[in-house]
């Protein structure tokens, strides 16, 4: 909604399609699950679902964490969750007008928003960077928090930051072009508006003022087309 407030993006463990039917069944389910048999068992299925096999049984720390994390929600809560993921819609058509550096990461086993669904998504979002974390499934931050950088994730990872280095560059050298021209036409004597297609004034010099006794707040609730002679 607000693309000017985001500098670059990372995608993790997640997709862009909405749930297929068979997903919002099984949430549904969930659903009835977590008010039947209460959060703690809802949390022991939970981790066998977002775990990779062997890290269900090879870090018992990391998901007794996450256990300990959803017993301290509520039957509500997790069902409204449950609900509002279930609702989701299709962002697909939106990914290819994402135009800040974008880094997508998948755990390997993922076996709830699979490698697929990451590499779909960068196939569409322009200039992305995509990596699979080996051994990891959908919590792959937990899972692998460090992992074995490859050649391929270090060239993904170098590029992010090289794109946002120079995003950083454009921006501040457009913000010096930006005061250089408001200096100049804030201080010309000629009369410089800015008008959409419309005719709507955007900008009115203080030009308008001196030579023609209107302040820019007064022209700028004037439409410029009305103001030309039908002659």
């Amino acid at each position: 909604k607000y693309p000017d407030r985001v500098r670059a993006l990372v995608l993790a463990d997640t997709r862009s399609e909405p749930d297929s039917n068979e997903a919002t069944i099984r949430r549904s389910s969930s659903m009835l699950a977590v008010k039947r048999d209460g959060v703690p068992a809802f949390a022991e299925n939970f981790v066998k679902a977002v775990f990779a096999p062997q890290n269900l049984t090879g870090q018992p720390q990391v998901v007794e964490f996450i256990k300990t994390l959803i017993r301290t929600n509520t039957q509500l809560g997790i069902a409204g969750t449950l609900l509002a993921l279930a609702a989701r819609t299709d962002t697909t058509p939106a990914l290819a007008g994402i135009k800040v550096p974008t880094l997508i990461l998948v755990g390997e086993h993922d076996a709830l928003t699979p490698p697929a669904a990451s590499e779909a998504m960068h196939r569409l979002i322009p200039a992305s960077q995509y990596i699979v974390i080996p051994g990891a499934g959908h919590l792959a931050n937990l899972e692998q928090a460090v992992f074995e950088r490859t050649e391929d994730a270090r060239k993904a990872l170098a590029k992010v930051q090289w794109e946002l280095d120079e995003r950083r560059k454009s921006e501040a050298q457009l913000r010096r072009s930006e005061e250089l021209l408001r200096l100049i036409t804030d201080n010309a004597a000629d009369l410089i508006a800015v008008v959409d297609a419309a005719g709507n004034r955007l900008y009115n010099s203080p030009s308008y003022q001196r030579v023609l006794g209107y302040t820019p707040a007064e022209l700028g609730r004037t439409n410029s087309l009305a103001q030309v002679h039908p002659d």
